[in-house]
């Protein structure tokens, strides 16, 4: 036989125990509220039992991932920290003294690995292009690429991420032609992978040599 006090204390209306504890009464809609209503979340332990359930979002229906759409696991890049960018201001480099593109030999200092997947990358390098000469400008092109960077004077390698600028020479005089300055955003990288950047110098017709003074770089990696 049921306990006559559970009997009497499953029918309080909880505006009067809130009463009797010295507590404000909740307000409409929670007024009408009454302990028997638990009785069928409490038995079935299920959610949706409840009424007046707040809107909740969409990630329990979908799938763990590492792309769009899908939910963050512990171990997906997308919840990893950037690389630590980098800025650098080397030595002037060797001048080149070859009409072919050579490389001016920074990728040894501007460099970065990256994290996150996809990777963004964005690489701001500036200098002022710099040469002796009697006839024409020289030319400079900014390049990126993998492995083993290469040395001032090395044949042009790796892969070619801007348009070509020109300066450096009688006809533009040394350190008094205007800034050279790329501002790339690279996309699709692999993560884990380290990337160099450098600039692949070439004399113009009739000039001595080329190089860039006074360079300025940095890199980092975007979110």
């Amino acid at each position: 036989m049921p306990s006559p006090i559970k009997k009497i204390y499953a029918n309080i209306d909880l505006r009067g125990l809130y009463r009797v504890i010295g507590l404000s009464a909740p307000t409409a809609p929670d007024e009408a509220v009454r302990l028997g209503d638990l009785s069928a979340v409490a038995s079935s332990g299920n959610y949706n039992d409840l009424n007046h359930k707040p809107t909740l979002g969409n990630s329990a229906s979908r799938n763990v991932g590492t792309t769009a759409g899908t939910v963050a696991a512990g171990d997906d890049s997308r919840l990893l920290p950037v690389a630590d960018p980098l800025l650098v201001i080397p030595h002037n480099p060797t001048a080149v003294t070859s009409p072919g593109y050579k490389m001016l030999g920074l990728g040894s200092l501007i460099k970065i690995t990256p994290i996150r997947k996809p990777c963004r990358i964005r690489v701001v390098i500036s200098g002022y292009p710099s040469g002796t000469g009697t006839s024409s400008l020289n030319s400079f092109k900014l390049a990126h690429g993998t492995g083993h960077p290469p040395a001032n004077g090395d044949a042009a390698t790796g892969t070619v991420i801007s348009v070509t600028r020109s300066g450096g020479s009688v006809v533009s005089a040394n350190q008094t032609s205007a800034v050279i300055i790329w501002n790339v955003i690279l996309d699709g990288l692999d993560p884990g992978t380290e990337y160099w950047f450098d600039v692949q110098a070439s004399v113009g017709l009739g000039n001595t040599n080329a190089t860039i003074n006074s360079i300025e770089a940095t890199v980092e990696e975007l979110m």
